[in-house]
C-alpha cells in the first residue's frame, strides 16, 4: 500500500480520495442509497487497481533508472505517468457521475479539482517532493499530516458527500464550498503542525495550500 499512501496526500495535500472511499459504511434503510454506494465501491476498486498498477516495483525501478538523482522516486514516477493517472480518474468520474443527482454536480467538481492539482503538482514537483522523501523530512511531513487528520473526517463519507442521494443526511446536494473550505482548514493545519520541520517541508505544505487557493475549481469558494 506504499504507493497508495503516497498518491493520496499528493493529490490535494490529500489527497485523500481513495482511502476515504473505503471508510466503513453505517447501516442504512435507504435502499436507493445502498444501491448507489455498492455501485460506487465497485468503481473505486477499479480506480485503485488503475492507480496501484503504475506503482509496481518494475515501474518504480524503471523510473529510478531514468531519474536516479530524484529525491522522490514515487513523485517522479507519478509525474512521468501523469497522463495515465489522469485517465484513471477520468474513467472513474465518467463511471460514477450519473449515480445520483448529487453525483452529477459533485463528481465533475471533484474531477476538475483533481486534474488541476495533479497538473500543478507536477509543475512544482521539485519543490514539493521534499515532503515525500525518505529520512527526517519525510517523517516530519507525514507526522504533520497525521496530526491534522480530524480536519478531513467529513471525507470519511464520500458516498453521502459526493456520490449518492440520501434521505436523511447532514449534507446538501451542493457541497462544493464545504469541500474547498474543509480542505483549506486541513492544509492550514498541516502548515502549523510542520513548524518544527525543515524549510523544505514547510515549502511543500505552503505550495500545496497555494495550489488550492489559486485553483480555478476552489478559488471562487475561498475568496
Amino acid at each position: 500500500m506504499g504507493s497508495v499512501s503516497f498518491i493520496l496526500p499528493c493529490i490535494l495535500g490529500a489527497f485523500f480520495f481513495v482511502a476515504l472511499c473505503y471508510a466503513t459504511p453505517a447501516p442504512s434503510p435507504d435502499l436507493e442509497f445502498e444501491r448507489c454506494r455498492n455501485s460506487s465501491e465497485i468503481d473505486v476498486e477499479v480506480l485503485m487497481y488503475c492507480v496501484h498498477s503504475e506503482f509496481q516495483e518494475d515501474k518504480l525501478l524503471e523510473t529510478y533508472r531514468m531519474y536516479n538523482t530524484t529525491r522522490c522516486v514515487h513523485c517522479r514516477n507519478f509525474c512521468r505517468k501523469q497522463e495515465t493517472f489522469l485517465n484513471c480518474f477520468r474513467t472513474f468520474t465518467g463511471n460514477v457521475k450519473d449515480l445520483s443527482n448529487k453525483s452529477r454536480l459533485m463528481v465533475p467538481f471533484f474531477g476538475r479539482l483533481f486534474e488541476e492539482v495533479i497538473i500543478k503538482f507536477c509543475e512544482n514537483e521539485s519543490l514539493m517532493s521534499a515532503g515525500y522523501s525518505h529520512g527526517e523530512d519525510g517523517r516530519c511531513y507525514k507526522e504533520s499530516r497525521k496530526s491534522c487528520g480530524s480536519h478531513i473526517s467529513p471525507f470519511n463519507n464520500m458516498e453521502d458527500l459526493a456520490f449518492c442521494d440520501k434521505e436523511n443526511t447532514e449534507y446538501g446536494e451542493d457541497n462544493r464550498k464545504f469541500t474547498c473550505q474543509t480542505l483549506l482548514e486541513y492544509l492550514k493545519c498541516t502548515e502549523t503542525a510542520a513548524d518544527s520541520c525543515s524549510d523544505a517541508v514547510k515549502n511543500t505544505h505552503a505550495t500545496t495550500t497555494s495550489l488550492l487557493l489559486n485553483s480555478e475549481t476552489c478559488g471562487e469558494y475561498l475568496a
